[in-house]
């Protein structure tokens, strides 16, 4: 029996899925709160690189729920 390219094909289409439906569900499970103060932070660190203070913006994170 030869092995041809064709299981191959079939494991790495499975494989591909498999980690499509976890990083679909790990986006799910995140906490959607944070957002607005994650790309505050992020406008922050740009526009004043030397004197930018992650602990300022890490007080309002909000837990995973």
């Amino acid at each position: 029996m030869q092995i041809g390219p064709e299981l191959f094909f079939g494991i790495g289409a499975i494989i591909l899925a498999v980690v499509i439906a976890w990083a679909i569900l790990r986006n799910r499970a995140r906490n959607h709160g944070n957002d607005r103060l994650t790309e505050a932070a992020t406008r922050e660190e740009y526009r004043h690189p030397g004197s930018y203070d992650p602990e300022k913006f890490r007080e309002g994170l909000k837990p995973k729920s």
